[in-house]
């Protein structure tokens, strides 16, 4: 069951747990090696007490476990394991710099259109933005020129 291991790791990266305090926290404990197989190598082929262990730690029943892997959600916020992820990242950026990456969000999940081109266009002048985007080329449609209605 790989999808185990991916539902492992995101759980672990929301709740901030070690895989060692996830091993603790099956009931009964699992090994720790046990752990680190299960989430870092994919083992699949876990026992059905491992599988209930497991589900305790997380205060779950088998089934519901077993539901929320297969819907690919967060046992803990019941976002998809991508949005989970994305947001263990963005927890781990510094406060500073979170304004930045909320900025660079908004201007991905845009459409292309004028508006889009003129954030970035705003964005070019904050030098925080230009050193996270240093490198990176614009589509054509984010041009200046497109987005004035030229070329």
């Amino acid at each position: 069951m790989p999808a185990l291991s991916a539902y492992l790791r995101n759980e672990l990266h929301l709740r901030e747990w070690s895989v060692e305090e996830f091993a603790r926290r099956c009931v009964p404990p699992i090994s720790t090696s046990l752990a680190y197989q299960i989430t870092r190598d994919g083992r699949d082929n876990v026992r059905q007490s491992t599988f209930k262990a497991i589900a305790a730690a997380f205060g779950l029943s088998p089934s519901e476990l077993h539901a929320h892997i297969g819907a690919g959600k967060s046992g803990v916020s019941g976002l998809p394991a991508d949005e989970v992820e994305l947001l263990a990242m963005y927890r781990r950026v510094a406060g500073e710099h979170r304004p930045t990456v909320r900025l660079l969000m908004r201007c991905l999940a845009r459409r292309a259109g004028p508006e889009r081109a003129a954030v970035l266009e705003r964005a070019n002048g904050d030098k925080r933005v230009q050193s996270l985007t240093a490198g990176l080329r614009r589509p054509p449609w984010e041009s200046p020129a497109v987005a004035s209605g030229g070329v």
